[in-house]
């Protein structure tokens, strides 16, 4: 096993995390979010991306911000409410949504959207890499005393 690989590892388990972390706080209603979260392996290190919106995943949507009327018609469509876009969009516009104003009953901001899928992912990162290094280090020192 290479440190590429375990990195590749890494990342596709944040991805998992995420994936699980956003469901169980019932943020995945599209999907387009989980498709836009992404990792890179690089040769020094693992880099998460995720949608420019990615701060409002985990303190809402602040007071003032245009909305994006098919964003929340799509939102609207795929929950299977009756509610009027527009009436929405006014809303979120003037007050904030729902978790920023700290009256959705889901959960507290900030959210653990993404705080518990990358801490579980640099766990096992630390776990992955130290094995790795023992056990290398290990083989190194025994070969240099054949």
């Amino acid at each position: 096993m290479s440190i590429q690989t375990i990195l590749d590892d890494a990342g596709k388990e944040f991805l998992k995390q995420t994936e699980i972390t956003m469901r169980q706080n019932e943020q995945v209603v599209t999907g387009r979010t989980l498709r836009a979260i992404r990792y890179e392996v690089r040769p020094n290190g693992l880099t998460g991306y995720g949608p420019g919106y990615s701060d409002e995943l985990i303190d809402g949507i602040a007071p003032g911000k245009q909305q994006n009327i098919a964003d929340i018609r799509e939102w609207i469509l795929t929950k299977g409410l009756r509610l009027d876009p527009f009436a929405v969009a006014n809303k979120i516009e003037q007050e904030g949504s729902r978790l920023f104003r700290g009256s959705d009953p889901r959960f507290t901001k900030p959210t653990d959207t993404f705080s518990e899928p990358v801490n579980k992912t640099v766990e096992q990162l630390q776990r992955e890499l130290t094995t790795f290094i023992s056990l290398n280090l290990r083989s190194t020192i025994i070969e240099a005393f054949k």
